[in-house]
């Protein structure tokens, strides 16, 4: 069992300086990744846009280059300069969200979003490489839930901060800058791309860890090796992060809308109650699940990261259905909203403590990066374009045409990741069992080695002549 290792040493506060850095710079990127969900109702009459197409530009177009692009970033981030790749990679994720408010047509607004995934797939590889390099094992389900805090956090700042901003343009008109007049929504975009200056600044106060003796590239057979050993952890844990993060994409891009159409209210007060409820639950969910799991493998309870990750998916189905199709009003829909995001936002980061769990240190980055590219191309692709021509052709007929594509496809969603989850139990923990001892191995092999070239220094300074 994980808990019956002998503890390590603690993060330190240096380390966990680095993951509240890291936790800002993910909540600025969600900001950028989520305001689409804001101006859904204006693109879609300012641009002509179908529901199909706003679910490809809100998911398929960021999702294209985040998937391919983050794939190689993990590769590389056990050898380059993870802090570096993050700042470049903000740089473009801010100017690509600014450029969206010069988008006319819908290819030009796709081709900005592809660019901002480019853009933010450079940061969790290279996020996870550092938290990994500062943070010891049996610290990672908490060190994970407050980094993916960040993305929940962001969102809600997005959908509360956002709506506010997009009705005061309304109210006036909108803003005019150098000359040239921009619409509320084509506004929004600039203001925006402004937070990405906080996480520059802080990313470059950020020190990029020091590199054990001899790092360099991991070993791709040795992984693959390690991959198919183990490819029905990889592959139930993968299947459960799918199901977590449709629901998540397909509840950030939609929510908003399905409140404005269903119950008559503004988009600006949708998006706060939307934007409080998801603050709220990404705080308590995210951070409170990544202690629940540390603290039951602790007690010495098996496969924590996916029992609770499962378990939150089967309170999140019935809270689905509750959500958009069963409350008897506002009040109902809102309380069943807070438990499904409360659930989700409890599962999703501890999918991605699982993947660490089970794959040993030198690997985590890149396959990070895999997890994290599979679950956005099903995830940002699929999730809201489902929901979209599910609501578009076959729901169209009835009132709530939004709110039977969203409670059916969440709480199917849930149903089906909590028994992959759940039931790779026995056999995740007996993989992360083998991978903590050869990450034990591995670090006294390091520290040995550290301690000789450390000891041939110095006897080569002892004998070097004054």
């Amino acid at each position: 069992m994980i808990s019956s290792r002998p503890e390590a040493p603690g993060a330190g506060a240096y380390g966990w300086f680095v993951v509240i850095a890291l936790t800002v710079v993910n909540l600025v990127a969600s900001i950028d990744r989520f305001m689409m969900g804001i101006v859904v109702v204006p693109l879609k009459g300012a641009l002509g846009l179908s529901d199909a197409q706003l679910g490809l530009v809100y998911g398929l177009g960021f999702a294209i280059l985040y998937c391919v692009a983050g794939i190689p970033f993990g590769w590389l981030s056990g050898s380059i300069n993870r802090r570096r790749a993050i700042l470049l990679g903000c740089m473009l994720w801010t100017i690509a969200t600014a450029l969206c408010a010069l988008a006319q047509t819908f290819s030009q607004l796709f081709a900005m979003r592809i660019a901002v995934g480019l853009g933010e797939a450079v940061l969790v590889p290279s996020a996870i490489a550092l938290i990994n390099a500062y943070v010891p094992g049996r610290q990672l389900g908490v060190a994970n839930g407050l980094f993916f805090c960040g993305s929940s956090v962001g969102k809600a700042v997005a959908f509360i901060g956002g709506g506010a901003i997009l009705a005061g343009l309304a109210a006036g008109g909108g803003f005019s800058f150098l000359g040239r007049h921009f619409d509320p929504w084509q506004a929004l975009f600039l203001f925006a791309a402004l937070p990405g200056l906080i996480a520059l600044g802080l990313m470059a106060v950020v020190r990029e860890p020091a590199r054990r003796l001899g790092a360099k590239l991991p070993s791709f057979p040795d992984l693959k090796a390690h991959a198919l050993r183990q490819r029905w952890s990889y592959g139930f844990i993968v299947f459960g992060s799918c199901a977590l993060h449709l629901s998540a994409l397909a509840l950030a891009a939609w929510a908003p809308s399905f409140y404005v159409r269903h119950f008559g209210l503004d988009i600006a007060p949708a998006a706060t109650m939307v934007g409080i409820i998801g603050i709220s639950a990404g705080i308590i969910g995210a951070i409170g699940g990544g202690i629940l799991a540390d603290w039951l493998s602790k007690l010495g309870i098996r496969g924590a990261p996916v029992l609770v990750a499962g378990s939150a998916l089967i309170i999140a189905a019935p809270a689905a259905l509750l959500a958009f199709l069963f409350a008897p009003g506002l009040a109902w829909s809102a309380f069943g909203y807070a438990v499904l995001q409360l659930m989700v936002l409890i599962g999703g980061p501890q999918t991605f403590a699982a993947i660490q769990h089970v794959t040993p240190r030198a690997h985590r980055g890149f396959t990070s990066s895999i997890l994290l590219a599979v679950v956005s191309l099903v995830a940002m692709g699929a999730g809201p374009l489902i929901i979209g021509l599910l609501s578009d052709r076959a729901f169209a007929a009835g009132s709530n045409p939004l709110g039977y594509a969203l409670a059916i496809s969440i709480a199917v969603q849930c149903i089906v990741g909590a028994v992959a989850l759940i039931a790779i139990r026995p056999a995740f923990q007996r993989t992360a069992d083998e991978v903590a001892e050869r990450d034990d191995r591995d670090a006294a092999a390091d520290q040995t080695a550290t301690r000789s070239a450390s000891s041939q220094d110095a006897g080569r300074l002892a004998i070097e002549p004054s």
